[in-house]
């Protein structure tokens, strides 16, 4: 009963105090409550040197400024993180990472502020889609131009959400619908033609999954939703095949947790951090797809959700994101496989 009073005033936090033109947050909210005795090992019963899959993990140049909530991605190789919340309030900002140089710069900001959304990449373009409160608008920005433009707005508003892109189609999977309800919608996106198209429906609602593409095939991992607990933590793991619009269950995560990151590295699915069982996660699960089986990987240096989680050059990076008093981090990581 804690934890779901607990996550319901965090969710409500991160929402309240909002006035949004489409979807700009005006006011700041104070900090919410920091979890009762937080474990500073989300997962005691692991042994590290026991991982079968090891990584080495180091700290790299600082975002600009802290943010959770939002999102990254990456286009051309470079890092792009957009949106989400300092400890305050939602923002507009878009801060872009080049590995290489080990350096961030400021772009062009979103024309609202913005989080808890889906985040995409399509040739030049990333689509900055939905978030918080329940919004249905879709903002593309071009990299080429620095700038913002609106495209269609999504048919069904919704926020803690993700997407996968196949065949430079995005499509924008699950999500809370209200501060009640949670959805399996799925909803497909055509930057080209700028048009939605209603797709078969998740079979396990839910929001705050972890959403990944590997073979053209969109994987769902974890989130949170059940009939008894709208933020009860999901191990649930769900395929599905645009190419037949259907869905296919799979083997669930090793532990129940919502919105996680996943990345694809040498035809390995990572799954990394999340909220589990009323703590800040610093687990990395691999997931390999031929075989619908687990492996560990070496933890994260620490627990950390709603963070932004990329893959460039083989390579993990992980910035932002929150801790367990939900203070904003600017941290950013790569992860290099051993």
């Amino acid at each position: 009963m804690k934890k779901k009073v607990f996550l319901y005033l965090l969710m409500s936090l991160l929402s309240s105090s909002i006035v949004f033109s489409s979807c700009e947050k005006s006011k700041d909210v104070p900090d919410p409550d920091p979890i009762p005795n937080p474990d500073p090992d989300p997962d005691p019963d692991e042994d590290e040197d026991e991982a079968t899959i090891k990584i080495s993990w180091l700290s790299k140049a600082e975002m600009p400024n802290p943010r959770y909530g939002g999102d990254a991605v990456v286009c051309n190789d470079i890092i792009y993180h957009i949106g989400g919340r300092n400890s305050q309030s939602a923002q507009k900002s878009n801060y872009a990472y080049n590995t290489l140089q080990n350096i961030w710069t400021t772009k062009a900001e979103m024309q609202v502020a913005t989080m808890n959304l889906a985040l995409a990449s399509v040739g030049t373009k990333i689509y900055a889609i939905g978030g918080d409160p329940f919004l249905a608008k879709n903002e593309s920005y071009n990299t080429t131009t620095n700038s913002w433009s609106y495209g269609a707005a999504m048919p069904t508003p919704r926020q803690h959400i993700d997407c996968g892109v196949v065949n430079g189609k995005i499509y924008v999977i699950g999500g809370l619908t209200s501060w009640d309800d949670y959805t399996g919608i799925n909803e497909a996106y055509d930057p080209i033609t700028d048009t939605w198209e209603t797709k078969a429906p998740m079979p396990t609602p839910r929001h705050n999954p972890a959403i990944v593409v590997y073979n053209n095939k969109i994987y769902v991992f974890g989130g949170a939703g059940t009939p008894a607990d709208i933020w009860t933590d999901l191990s649930m793991v769900e395929v599905y095949d645009p190419a037949t619009d259907t869905w296919e269950e799979k083997q669930g995560l090793p532990t129940a947790r919502f919105k996680p990151g996943a990345v694809v590295i040498n035809d390995k699915i990572y799954v990394i951090g999340g909220f589990s069982d009323g703590v800040m996660s610093s687990r990395v699960d691999v997931y390999h797809p031929e075989t619908d089986t687990w492996e560990d990987a070496t933890d994260f240096p620490k627990g950390i959700l709603f963070s932004g989680v990329v893959t460039v050059n083989n390579k993990l990076y992980i910035s932002g994101g929150c801790n367990s008093d939900w203070s904003a981090y600017s941290s950013n990581y790569q992860g290099t496989l051993e």
